[in-house]
């Protein structure tokens, strides 16, 4: 996908939780409708974009450590009661 001038730096390749995906998509289509406002600045909106994508990106991150520890947790209680 093409991304606005104000998103080029963007990888979507990168991107690893779908949530994130739909939300740069949701990006590039507000972006262009906020610069045409007075008060728009491209570098806090870069920002925030970057902050909210690293928001959804490290919870993805988070939900896999969760699910291993449960995993080991599992397997070691299983082997306790055995």
């Amino acid at each position: 996908m093409a991304h606005s001038k104000y998103l080029r730096w963007l990888n979507e390749d990168e991107l690893t939780t779908k949530v994130a995906q739909r939300f740069v998509e949701f990006c590039d289509e507000e972006v262009e409708t906020r610069s045409r406002t007075e008060h728009f600045d491209a570098e806090i909106y870069e920002d925030a974009v970057k902050l909210i994508i690293q928001h959804f990106e490290s919870k993805d991150e988070e939900k896999a450590d969760t699910i291993s520890e449960n995993s080991l947790n599992s397997d070691a209680t299983t082997e306790d009661e055995e």
